[in-house]
């Protein structure tokens, strides 16, 4: 989770309930996903506070708390072509063996395009990660998609 929401003071179980919750959040196809957002008995669980709330209420708060926006999730897509079958991208890792601490920027900058040169037949897909103590984020970007996950 992007923001270091999590203090040491929160329960495992209340963040066991919302990783369920972010997770089935982009599987619309769970039936469990309409139990946990349909918000249609809220008025009913909240005139009886004595009654156990249904999950999706007992999170809402953490969520919203998060910036948590249903609309903003990219749904879970599961290929209908077995792993086995598809293509194995093909993959050029030759910048790795440069150091990023000892290496000039120019010296990347100028590899890069040596090496677009020889890949212009193919599609231009650019990822990254990082990690900062707890925090971590990645982003990818194609011609016409950019996905940034944190």
């Amino acid at each position: 989770m992007c923001s270091g929401y999590w203090t040491s003071t929160s329960s495992k179980t209340q963040k066991a309930r919302l990783h369920y919750c972010l997770k089935l959040s982009a599987n619309t196809n769970n039936p469990a996903c309409n139990a946990v957002f349909n918000s249609k008995f809220k008025t009913r669980f909240d005139n009886k506070p004595s009654q156990t709330r249904p999950l999706g209420f007992r999170v809402e708060d953490d969520l919203q708390n998060l910036g948590f926006k249903k609309k903003n999730v990219s749904p879970t897509v599961v290929s209908t072509i077995p792993p086995w079958l598809l293509k194995r991208p093909n993959c050029n890792f030759s910048l790795c063996c440069y150091d990023k601490t000892t290496t000039n920027p120019e010296v990347f900058k100028c590899k890069f395009f040596e090496l677009r040169l020889d890949f212009s037949h193919y599609l231009d897909i650019y990822i990254d990660g990082s990690k900062d103590g707890i925090k971590t984020a990645a982003a990818g970007v194609a011609p016409n998609s950019v996905k940034t996950v944190c």
